[in-house]
């Protein structure tokens, strides 16, 4: 207190000086260009604080948690007796036509008459609308698990088209706990028993079928995150502009032709009138383990109030799923997080799943060109999102019965 008081006391001597002598105050006066170049200063600072203003703007489709737990009935979708004849028609067919290759089918061939257009009307939902559905009564205890897995590839296709999920080529793909270690920064965490923080896949829109619970743990949470931004804006708007300029981002080993093991994206996008984020933070603990540079202390601070919010009871959604439950996510408008899970029963805790490009039906959201260092390309089509490496190519995407441990390369 005493330092301030003197410092204060110095500045009014100053003033009280200068001012009683005209000679002296002439000479303290700042050149007219300095007075100039300060205005030019201030207006620049103006400037800028408007664009940062316009730049955190709010937007529309955000929902709450809470609100959408009173309102189960509007984003759950229940398989109709009719539904289900038609998925088992459309197998004994598939069948009776020597169709062994999972990859072959799609509407051309699985024919799903009513069940067919529901699924077209939940993508449009999911890319234009609430971002999420849940699909219960899928009878995933009398398929075989070719059967399983190929009338579930088959829906997706009504969607769009199945991309790969790893190197290996797979676009039918098995969430479960392989026994990887989940603090080596290559292990995607898919494949562990550990907590999967809130995060985006590599695709326009995620499908995960249920087979079988784990006996403790394993609970799904969805938040939206446009209302995640939403909420960085109105609370933390430091947070919300970090989050608008370039993290590092590992690839966890699975590298695309002629790019680098890591790659820098911003998390929170604008474009076209609306709110796109891709995350997933164990990427970008991935790329600070690989590349030795750590993270500021504001980006910390981002993203450590992003998830805050994404787990907050004000805007998260809890689900658990059981067999015979699809979830559906548009991961462009929403996150999803798992908790940890422990399996001590006769079945693992056991998801299929499926990453989607949406098709013409469907529609795809715009998305700002800078995406294209995670999905290829942001052009809508076959060829958006996935993990395409070296030595893929249509002919090697496969649809693997059970999960399959990576090998590293």
């Amino acid at each position: 207190m005493r330092v301030a008081c003197d410092m204060r006391s110095c500045a009014r001597t100053t003033t009280t000086t200068t001012t009683s002598n005209s000679s002296s105050f002439v000479a303290a006066r700042p050149p007219t260009r300095s007075r100039f170049a300060r205005r030019r200063l201030e207006s620049r600072a103006s400037a800028l604080a408007e664009t940062s203003a316009r730049a955190l703007e709010t937007f529309d489709g955000a929902w709450r948690g809470p609100d959408m737990a009173q309102r189960s009935y509007e984003w759950t979708i229940e398989l109709s007796h009719e539904h289900v004849r038609e998925i088992d028609d459309a197998l004994a067919r598939a069948k009776a036509n020597g169709v062994r290759e999972i990859v072959e089918l799609g509407p051309e061939n699985f024919s799903l008459p009513t069940l067919g257009p529901t699924l077209e009307d939940m993508g449009r939902e999911l890319v234009h609308g609430r971002g999420f559905a849940l699909m219960r009564n899928f009878p995933v205890h009398r398929y075989s698990s070719w059967e399983r897995c190929a009338a579930f590839y088959a829906m997706g296709r009504y969607m769009g088209t199945c991309v790969p999920q790893n190197k290996l080529g797979h676009v039918v793909g098995h969430v479960k706990d392989l026994g990887g270690d989940p603090n080596d920064p290559l292990t995607r965490l898919y494949t562990t028993s550990a907590a999967q923080p809130y995060h985006t896949d590599s695709a326009d829109i995620v499908g995960l079928l249920c087979l079988s619970q784990a006996t403790e743990g394993g609970h799904s949470q969805v938040t939206s995150s446009v209302a995640i931004w939403n909420a960085l804006v109105e609370r933390f708007p430091e947070s919300a502009a970090t989050l608008q300029k370039e993290f590092v981002v590992s690839r966890k080993g699975e590298i695309p032709v002629g790019k680098e093991a890591t790659y820098k994206i911003p998390i929170f996008h604008a474009h076209e009138g609306r709110c796109a984020a891709i995350y997933d933070r164990s990427f970008i603990n991935s790329a600070v383990a690989l590349t030795g540079v750590e993270l500021s202390k504001t980006q910390t601070a981002a993203l450590d109030h992003l998830d805050a919010l994404a787990c907050s009871d004000e805007l998260r959604l809890d689900m658990t799923l059981e067999p015979g439950d699809i979830q559906w996510l548009h991961n462009h408008t929403t996150l999803h997080a798992r908790s940890a899970f422990k399996n001590e029963g006769a079945e693992p805790r056991h998801l299929v799943r499926m990453w989607v490009s949406p098709n013409e039906r469907v529609g795809a959201m715009p998305l700002p060109e800078i995406f294209a260092e995670r999905f290829g390309t942001v052009e809508p089509g076959p060829m958006r999102g996935g993990i395409r490496v070296t030595g893929q190519s249509n002919q090697s995407l496969s649809c693997p019965l059970d999960a399959e441990p990576m090998r590293r390369t």
